[in-house]
């Protein structure tokens, strides 16, 4: 993650802070590449009505990768398939950089969990199984209340009725995992 969060600040680096075409109004730039509006265009602009296009130099689009602490917070949510959308980049090379995280993260992280999440159902599968494997055994040989009797007894008592459902599995307990108290 650190690596993409670098190669997407250098990717996307600008030195003023804004992204190319994000300057709004009159701007001039200096030999360095940094951008400075002009003085007397702002103070007319505070003078005059800012209703129209303004005269001071503003930035509109400013660049959201302003570190790579920042960037960080791109990739995690990149490589984590989840995409806010909040960060995209606009260059070419940013656009690559970005293309590599997201087959990074599916790799990385999507199918492995994928792996692990069916390997656990298998497992609980197998589990579930087991114990009913063993609450048959524990049943067998004993005299126990056939299904229909308990669902009687229950509408005897109107515990059971078209508007209440009770399911007997729910009500009947297996105490064979329970300590015997003489």
């Amino acid at each position: 993650m650190i690596v993409f969060s670098s190669a997407i600040y250098f990717a996307e680096y600008t030195p003023d802070g804004c992204r190319d075409g994000g300057w709004l109004g009159n701007c001039t730039w200096e030999d360095n590449g940094s951008v400075r509006g002009d003085f007397a265009s702002s103070i007319a602009g505070a003078a005059a009505s800012r209703v129209s296009q303004p005269q001071e130099c503003i930035c509109v689009d400013p660049n959201p990768y302003h570190s790579i602490a920042a960037s960080f917070w791109w990739s995690i949510v990149t490589m984590s398939t989840v995409g806010y959308g909040d960060m995209t980049p606009v260059t070419v090379v940013g656009k690559l950089v970005g293309s590599a995280t997201i087959l990074t993260g599916m790799l990385v992280l999507a199918l492995p969990i994928t792996v692990i999440g069916t390997n656990f159902q298998k497992v609980m599968k197998t589990v579930v199984q087991q114990t009913m494997k063993t609450n048959v055994e524990y049943l067998k040989g004993r005299r126990q209340i056939a299904r229909e009797e308990i669902r009687a007894i229950l509408q005897r008592f109107h515990a059971v009725t078209e508007d209440i459902h009770l399911d007997i599995d729910d009500i009947i307990a297996v105490p064979h995992l329970q300590p015997q108290h003489w």
